[in-house]
This record gives C-alpha cells, structure tokens and sequence, in this order.
C-alpha cells in the first residue's frame, strides 16, 4: 500500500487491487480496480476529476465515484493538449427582459467531454455522459 499526497490537496493511494484518488478539500474519495505498475503518471489540472496516464492510456475518475469515467489512447499527453469538461453550465442568453430563457425543465443534463489529440494534426471530442 502506498499513499501520496498532491499539492496538499489531491490523494493517491494504491492497494493491491484498487486505486484511491480523492480530493480532500472536498471530501470526495474515488476507489476504481486498478493493478499497479508504478510507472503511472497524475494529473490533477481539473478540479472535477483525477487523471492518471500509464503506457499511452489515459484513464479519468471523477472525484466521489466508484467508477472509470472514461478512458483514452494517446501518445501526446500534456494537460496543455487536452480538455475534460464535468458538468459546466452551457451559456443561456437572456430573452429582452432580462430574465434567462428556459433550459430543460430547469435541469440540465449531464454534460461531460474530454478532447484530446488522436494523432499530432487530430483532436478527438468524447461524450463521456452517454
């Protein structure tokens, strides 16, 4: 077992069989299966989420859920050559009242996406809600 501790804020922690990671500002802890190599890279840009990238696939959890958000192959991994997106709020222009125009229903839908680069001349965009 092995606990580490990011930017005093982010944990990572391997067991025999499963990865922690967590966020512990927010009190938020995520278990995923997981067999360790030891060569894995963290990236915690994103606030919503942990990534962790080993051997040209990145993997994405998002911090409070048991569960791989998605996950991608790349061979040009940087946190400057991708983007994960967790539930922002698409803009809602204002109808000539000043008042917002109506969404669905009041909520919103889950909206999570992650861009990355394919191939060094190719972005891909994934829906990671459905």
């Amino acid at each position: 077992t092995r606990i580490n501790i990011f930017q005093n804020r982010f944990l990572v922690a391997n067991t025999s069989q499963t990865l922690l990671m967590g966020d512990l500002d927010k009190s938020l802890i995520s278990e995923i299966p997981w067999v360790s190599n030891g060569s894995e890279k963290f990236f915690f840009d994103n606030e919503s989420v942990c990534m962790a990238y080993n051997v040209g696939e990145l993997t994405i959890v998002e911090y409070g859920s048991n569960e791989i958000l998605g996950s991608c192959r790349t061979e040009h991994m940087s946190p400057h050559l991708l983007s994960v997106r967790i539930n922002e709020q698409p803009y809602r222009p204002s109808n000539y009242d000043g008042e917002p125009t109506p969404s669905f229903g009041g909520q919103e839908p889950d909206n999570k996406k992650v861009a990355y680069l394919l191939d060094i001349q190719t972005i891909r965009i994934v829906d990671l809600a459905h």
